[in-house]
């Protein structure tokens, strides 16, 4: 029982601190005028280290890592949990990456305000893409963790969905639609929801 309670102590502390970044950031978007420039300059640098990749390539993880795309595997994911009778675990699954959409977009956005990059209109912080792939690929990396028994099969797994996350990430500036800040708030919401699901899961797991 302790074992268990010092697990939620310990996503406790990464949704604080998720949460701590993410505001800090969120500050310096709002109240620090030379932000941009800043976010300018970085994203001109990371644009250039990529520039050996072509377009297609990072248009095409793009536009796979919209939301849009990731319903059906969502609910293949919840079937394969209910096939395993993990009910709550399909539930929690289900409910924690459709929130993810909801808080990111229709909350966020909508507190910072901040214009996109150079690609298209809307508000883009925090990254939605990040954040969403983020929560799903985490949380999928949580589950073959603590249920796929094979090594190396377990080990490629999680490679692949990392590797997915970063590719987005850098899709995202590379496409000139956010900057580094908009990414990496993106990716401590997706945090903050991955162990939002863990505890929930930790809680329910009795």
């Amino acid at each position: 029982m302790k074992h268990k309670e010092f697990g939620i102590a310990i996503n406790c502390y990464y949704i604080c601190f998720s949460l701590f970044i993410i505001l800090l950031l969120a500050a310096m978007v709002l109240y620090f005028p030379g932000m941009r420039d800043i976010d300018y300059k970085i994203l001109h640098g990371i644009q250039g280290g990529l520039s050996a990749f072509p377009y297609s390539f990072f248009d095409f993880v793009s536009y796979f890592g919209s939301a849009n795309y990731w319903l059906w595997p969502r609910i293949t994911v919840t079937a394969v949990l209910i096939s395993h009778k993990y009910y709550m675990k399909a539930f929690l699954f289900l409910i924690i990456t459709k929130l993810t959409m909801y808080i990111n977009d229709l909350f966020l956005k909508g507190i910072i305000c901040r214009p996109c990059g150079e690609a298209y209109g809307g508000y883009s912080f925090p990254s939605g893409h990040v954040a969403l792939n983020t929560c799903l690929f985490g949380i999928l990396i949580y589950l073959v963790y603590k249920y796929v028994r094979t090594d190396w099969w377990r080990t490629l797994l999680i490679t692949i969905f990392s590797i997915w996350i970063i590719l987005v990430a850098l899709s995202r500036m590379f496409l000139n639609v956010h900057f580094l800040t908009d990414v990496t708030a993106g990716f401590f919401v997706g945090i903050i929801m991955i162990n939002l699901y863990i505890i929930l899961d930790k809680f329910f797991n009795n």
